[in-house]
């Protein structure tokens, strides 16, 4: 009984390596042959949809690359076989973020808190979508939801809000998470950009001290 599943998942497998990349871009392939869910291995789809996740995140580029289309296509044809899977709403919202595609890159994000609210890797990932549009106080507002559902020794939203914080100015709530951050991970970089906020701070503090000696 195994074979036949395995031939059918490399023959799905072949079929999604040679889709049309802008289809999958759309959101959507163009024509899917009638698939019999229950015969394919989703332990092995999702094995190589993550593989291909990985590489496609890796790119630094923004554009269609076949690893993206193939990740893409795998994610949706998993989130056919199980729609309640969250993990596959944030994997393909993620990619559709990266590949600027606003629309479905929100829908899955979206789609995946409805089916679990208290999954703070949907928010991070709303965060991430928002700091990368420059839109600082929409992502601190899910970095913070991510944060309370459980993101609080989550290295990259630690950094994420202590950056948004250092750039609207406030040092403390910037050192704040900037130092949790350097707990978990410390690096030179991090470092740097502590040190530099304690210098702003101590800057503040006399500035205000001085101010109030002044009005008094």
């Amino acid at each position: 009984m195994r074979q036949p599943s395995i031939l059918l998942l490399i023959t799905v497998l072949i079929f999604f390596m040679n889709l049309p990349a802008h289809s999958a871009v759309q959101g959507k392939v163009d024509y899917v042959p009638k698939i019999d869910y229950s015969q394919l291995s989703e332990d092995e789809l999702e094995l190589n949809a993550r593989s291909y996740y990985f590489l496609a995140m890796q790119n630094q580029s923004d554009k269609i690359t076949d690893e993206a289309t193939k990740a893409l296509n795998m994610y949706r044809t998993l989130q056919e076989i199980d729609p309640k899977n969250e993990a596959y709403c944030v994997k393909l919202g993620s990619l559709y973020d990266k590949l600027n595609q606003d629309k479905y890159a929100k829908e899955n994000l979206s789609r995946a808190i409805s089916i679990n609210s208290t999954n703070p890797e949907p928010y991070f990932y709303f965060g991430e979508y928002y700091y990368k549009r420059c839109e600082f106080r929409k992502a601190l507002k899910y970095y913070k939801k991510a944060y309370e559902r459980g993101y609080m020794v989550h290295y990259e939203t630690l950094c994420r809000m202590g950056d948004i914080y250092a750039k609207f100015g406030d040092t403390r709530c910037a050192l704040v998470y900037f130092e949790a951050a350097y707990k978990l991970n410390p690096n030179p970089d991090l470092e740097k950009s502590i040190t530099h906020l304690k210098g702003k701070d101590a800057e503040n503090q006399l500035y205000n001290s001085q101010t109030r000696i002044r009005t008094n």
